[in-house]
Formats: structure tokens, sequence, C-alpha cells
């Protein structure tokens, strides 16, 4: 194995060792664009072959023969033993093969690595997210292994990419979870836009290649632009687009842009949002709550009425029929706000999803009868400089069920946090979330609030995660605007009016007992 800065470096090592100039090179077509520079740039010429028929070439009049293996941009992965038998082929013609396995990490498909006359180019960008990284390796044995070994240029990775890469192909149980994952919303993508009436090639990568038909590829994007997506679009052939959706605008991401980013996933299907990042530790004040290492956590809106006790099989049957892995191993909090009213937040290294509601408030009179500073026997004997005091709304049933309004918020952080720091991480959500309740609503809660948290295990560490830090600024940021937009989703329709007090509420409570006040 010789590492390089990057797959495309393993490409341009192996062009320019097997191509002198005024050679032929067998590449396929439509695939990645960088083949036929490279070739051109060593005074070659290439030969563009269709890309389903690339694996039946004659290589003998070729000086390299280049496999895209899933192609890209049409994501078609291509029978081992078609690859063997073209291996073969380039073998007895003394032509090299160069198989670009840059996406293959998203199949279950071995790898051609090993091969003699074969040389393999793999990069981490895809499978791992690391573009600014630049790190890969190229794959030989034989003679071909030792030429690359020997013309790559000395010094040509760095620490921090080699420390990377090493990290990165050790993390198998990351691997299996995200080529399972990326199977099941490529499936869900594809039938998705099959639906809207778009023409979907099969694919095995993390892409689809769409037939925009009539519409034309600029009318699809300014529509996705409108919804809130950026896209990059490159034309293939003639009505066909290759399009990828940014990860940080897109409302929904598209299987274009899954890839190991330090942001977590957020998806919702039948009333169930998942936040999923892999490697996280999560700490829940929720239903069977504390701390837990998975995958995920969930948000779960439970219908009006709600009554089911049997919690945990209630949220296995909810999350495994939303289409995501069940049993659930990670926390999951309960909700009668409709999942179309939840509203996601993001700031540095901290993600936010909220979902807000009040018809249960839980009022806290707290000082508006006697200011700071005015002893509380002052307005007892009737001191005419206090205000006078506001009326306590009437008392209400402060039974929770999460079949009420519930404010639910789960924020996650790219850094790694002890367990003490990332307790303290909740009561920096809930201080955000019940200030931002209290300058909405004038409620600082309901009886039945919920947060979860989680952690990046394999973060950069952050020892401390109060207000003042970068991820506590950061959460208290998101919270608000996340709890802010929530509530605006759910009430700005007038489907339902926000409540003035408690005995406006369908439910709620007041906190108003009296207590002994002491000096320890």
């Amino acid at each position: 194995m010789v590492p390089t800065p990057g797959g495309l470096a393993a490409i341009r090592l192996t062009v320019a060792l097997a191509v002198d100039p005024g050679d032929t090179v067998a590449v396929p077509a439509p695939s990645f664009g960088e083949y036929a520079r490279e070739v051109r740039l060593q005074g070659g010429e290439p030969v563009f072959v269709p890309h389903d028929a690339v694996v039946d070439v004659d290589p003998a009049a070729h000086a390299l023969v280049v496999v895209c293996t899933p192609n890209n941009p049409t994501g078609t992965g291509y029978d081992r033993t078609a690859l063997e038998a073209l291996a073969a082929r380039c073998r007895e013609a003394d032509t090299p093969l160069l198989a670009d396995e840059a996406f293959l990490g998203f199949t279950d498909r071995p790898s051609l690595a090993g091969e003699e006359g074969v040389v393999v180019a793999r990069s981490l960008t895809k499978l791992f997210g690391l573009p600014g990284i630049r790190a890969g390796f190229a794959v030989a044995t034989g003679a071909w292994g030792e030429a690359l070994a020997n013309a790559r240029r000395t010094w040509n990775l760095g620490a921090p990419a080699l420390a990377t890469g090493a990290h990165c192909m050790r993390r198998e149980a990351f691997v299996r979870e995200t080529r399972a994952r990326v199977a099941s919303e490529r499936e869900r993508l594809r039938a998705g836009l099959a639906d809207a009436g778009y023409g979907v090639a099969p694919s095995e990568a993390p892409f689809l290649l769409l037939d925009v038909g009539e519409r034309g590829a600029d009318a699809v994007v300014a529509h996705a632009a409108a919804r809130g997506s950026r896209c990059a679009t490159r034309r293939r052939s003639a009505g066909w687009t290759a399009t990828s959706a940014s990860p940080s605008a897109c409302r929904r991401r598209t299987t274009a842009c899954w890839r190991c980013c330090v942001t977590p996933d957020l998806r919702v299907a039948d009333g169930v949002l998942e936040l999923r990042r892999p490697g996280t530790r999560w700490l829940s004040t929720g239903w069977a709550g504390g701390f837990a290492d998975a995958a995920a956590a969930y948000n779960v809106s439970v219908p009006e009425g709600f009554a089911r006790t049997d919690l945990d099989a209630y949220v296995a049957e909810r999350v495994g029929g939303a289409g995501f892995e069940a049993p659930p191993t990670g926390p999951a909090l309960l909700t009668g706000v409709d999942m179309r009213h939840a509203r996601a937040a993001r700031a540095g290294p901290v993600t936010v999803v909220a979902t807000a509601g009040v018809s249960n408030p839980a009022a806290l009179p707290t000082g508006t009868e006697r200011p700071v500073g005015v002893e509380a026997d002052a307005v007892a004997d009737g001191d005419p400089d206090v205000p006078e005091a506001v009326a306590d709304p009437p008392a209400r049933d402060g039974t929770e069920s999460a079949g009420r309004g519930t404010v639910n918020v789960l924020a996650w952080t790219e850094r790694r946090l002890d367990d003490g720091a990332l307790a303290n991480l909740v009561a920096v959500a809930a201080e955000a979330k019940a200030a931002t309740l209290l300058a909405a609503t004038g409620f600082p809660g309901t009886t039945s609030d919920a947060v979860v948290v989680g952690s990046a295990r394999d973060g950069d560490p952050a020892p401390f995660s109060g207000s003042a830090t970068a991820v506590g600024g950061a959460a208290r940021a998101c919270v608000r605007d996340a709890v802010r937009a929530s509530l605006d989703a759910r009430y700005a329709a007038g489907d339902r009016p926000l409540p003035d007090s408690v005995a406006d509420a369908e439910y709620g409570v007041v906190t108003d007992r009296d207590t002994e006040v002491f000096r320890p």
C-alpha cells in the first residue's frame, strides 16, 4: 500500500507511470473527468468506452485501462467475475488495470486489491467525509507495487493526514453502519424521485443520476434552491444531470451528501424524528433517562389521548415503523407536538432540534409581587412602595402527559465532553429553553419538558460546557432559535391559540406554595 494525498494523487501516479506520449487509454464514459485530464497531461489520448461496456474492452491496444467501481456518476457496480476476467485479459496483454474504488466502501463488493497487474486507488474523502485532509492510497503487488513506492514523492503526506487515515481505517463498525444507512437512504430517495416523475439510474453509490426530462437541469436546480437546497450540478449527457446537495444548507439531506460529517443527520418519518451520529454519548432527562452510548436519539410524536404505559414496546414500534433501527438503543422523548413543527438550529460545534408546545404550561411566580431587595414582611404589611401583587392563576392538574404540549430539546455537539460537562450541558440547554419560553409565552416551561444532549466520542475534547464556552454559548443560541421557531410553526398558523395563562390552557400547573427561607 502506498499512501497518497487523496485518491486522485494515486490515479495521477499510476497514469504517469503507465502512459507515454501517443499512448491510448481506455476510459469509461460518463465517468470521473479527471481520468481523461491526467491522460492528456502525459501526452496520451483517452479512448472513451461506454461505462456499462468497459469490463468487456480489449486491453491489447491500450497502455492502460481504467474502471471506476461503482462508477461516478452513474453509480454502476460491476460483477466481480467480470472484473476478474478484465484483469486477466489485461495481464495477458501486459496492460495495467487501474481500478478507482473511491466509492467501493459504500458497497459490500470485494476490492480488486491484491490482483496481479491491478492498481487500486482508494480515497478517504467520500466514505469518511475528509476532503480537506487529502488522504488516500494506492494498492498494487509485484512490479507495480515497487514502481508506485519508488515513484511517489518523498514526504507526500503529512502527519495529520496519516494519523487521520489510520484512525478511519480502524472504524469498521462505522463503515458497516454507514453502508447500511446509505443503502436505506438511497432507496428512499430513489423512490421519492421516481414518484416525482424523474428517471433514476440504478446505483450502488451514495448518489443518484437523474433524467430530468423536459424540466431542464437549470429549472430543477432553481426549484431546489427556492426550497432551501444548494445543489452542485454537472451535465453528463443529454437530459441527464448528476446533482448533489450541500449538507450545510439542505433542510432534508439527500443521500448525495450522506457521509461522515461533523454534523449529525436529522430525519423525520411517520411522526418520529431521528438525530443520528454514530459514536455519541447521550444523556437524557426524559423517560428511561440517564447516560447511553448509541448512534441516535429520537423524538416521537404521540396521538391525542395517548395512554400507553408499555413505553419500551411503544417506542420500539414507532421507531421501527418509521424505518429506523429498532429497537432503539439511544434515548427517546415523547411529545404531543406534531413533527411537522420540529425546527433545528446549528452554530459552531452544536446542533439542536426542538419541538415546542405549551398546552400544559408550568407557571412559577417568582417576584413580580416583590422586587429583589424588598423583604417579604413589607409585602405582607401592605407597604405602599411595593407594587401590587399579580394574582396567581388557579392551579390545574399537574399530571404529566406526553400527549400534551411539551417542549423537547435534543442537542448534540461535535466536541468530546466528559460526563460532568455533558450533565452541565443539560443545565445550559434547560436554562436557554426556560428563558426563551418565558420571553415568548410568559411561562418558563411545561409540566413535561425534557432535554437530551449528546457528545461525539471521537471529537476534540472540551473540558467545560458552561454558557461562556464555545459549546455552551452555541447551545444557548441554538436552543433559543430552535424553540422559538418551533413555537412559531405550531401557533402562527392559528390552528390553536397560545394560552395567555394557566387558566386558559388545556392543562397546567402553578407552583405557588410557600417555603421556609433561612440563612444556612
